[in-house]
């Protein structure tokens, strides 16, 4: 196997040492799904799980190898929530809301291949939790912070985690230096998005482990909570230098070769 791992690498590497390299910048926007994943949670009847909102927008730089290979390094703002609803035993079937808002700079470094119509990127994602609110309608915040050592309720989470990206994308229209595409993202937290006193607020335990600290279970053993969300996001690119004129021009050309009639590349 590392000898297969080690050819495939050298045979990659050889063909990016004999392609052009050429850098391209872009702006992006993007919306889509954001969820906290926590699978006790899941388990847990009583709570159920309400997809949120998630906005994004940023910036790009790509360092590309010839017209199939490159890497992409992107730098997204982007604003996500969670929202629960819930039932109290002693509170009947009234039904509670838990509402999670976190705002995060979020840094990308993928590998991005062009074939056949469509690119693929994959690689990883450091988050930034720049602001966090949490919103519960049995206990304020103050309430929960009082109950416990914490100074505000961002104590409860962590402030940065790693997430892996799978991508996938296409060409819409392009010129010899500008394009415009559209993609889509799936990220997925490796990290625990609770901070080790969110796991355990409490030694008497009426507040339980975040991110649903008011519940009438404790959960045993204790499952990490991962952020997960899915989006579509459009990306305008500008090629920079003559280099990059000429593979902007061919790539695009390419993809649309089966439109205009022009030579299969």
């Amino acid at each position: 196997m590392k000898k297969i791992l080690l050819a495939v690498s050298f045979i990659f590497f050889f063909q990016v040492a004999q392609s052009q390299v050429w850098i391209d910048v872009g702006v992006k926007v993007g919306y889509g799904m954001s969820l906290l994943y926590n699978s006790n949670i899941f388990d847990d009847v009583p709570y159920n799980h309400q997809f949120g909102g998630g906005l994004g927008f940023g910036g790009r730089v790509g360092l590309n190898f010839g017209k199939h290979h490159g890497f992409t390094m992107d730098v997204m703002s982007h604003s996500m929530k969670q929202k629960f609803e819930y039932k109290l035993d002693f509170t009947g079937d009234d039904f509670h809301t838990n509402l999670i808002e976190w705002k995060n700079l979020d840094l990308y470094l993928l590998y991005r291949g062009s074939s056949h119509k469509v690119y693929v990127e994959v690689g990883p994602m450091f988050s930034l939790v720049r602001k966090l609110k949490q919103t519960d309608s049995r206990i304020t915040e103050a309430e929960l912070v009082a109950a416990t050592t914490a100074t505000g309720i961002s104590d409860f989470y962590r402030d940065n985690y790693v997430s892996g990206v799978i991508g996938f994308g296409g060409y819409l229209v392009g010129t010899e230096t500008v394009s415009l595409n559209i993609g889509f993202r799936i990220h997925y937290a490796f990290q625990d998005f609770i901070s080790d006193l969110g796991q355990d607020p409490d030694p008497s335990g009426a507040i339980k482990s975040f991110p649903a600290p008011i519940r009438d279970n404790t959960y045993d053993p204790y499952k990490k909570t991962s952020p997960l969300m899915g989006e579509v996001s459009l990306e305008l690119n500008f090629g920079l230098g003559g280099t990059a004129k000429t593979n902007c021009s061919d790539r695009m050309h390419w993809f649309w070769s089966g439109n205009k009639g022009g030579k299969r590349r």
